[in-house]
């Protein structure tokens, strides 16, 4: 089973990561409309949720 430490230090690197995402997009400016922005990261979310039950399962 993975270390706790290392599942909350790659946790934190992922939200991160995102943010940094975000944060360049909103610099960057573009056409979505805030539905579009919220599905998309709705997904993003639901998509490491689920590699994350994989992994916490796994032997």
């Amino acid at each position: 089973m993975p270390d706790e430490r290392a599942l909350a230090a790659e946790q934190e690197a992922k939200l991160q990561a995102l943010r940094d995402h975000i944060n360049a997009a909103i610099d960057k400016g573009g056409s979505r409309t805030d539905e579009e922005v919220r599905m998309a990261v709705e997904a993003e979310l639901d998509a490491w949720e689920a590699e994350r039950a994989n992994q916490t399962r796994s032997p």
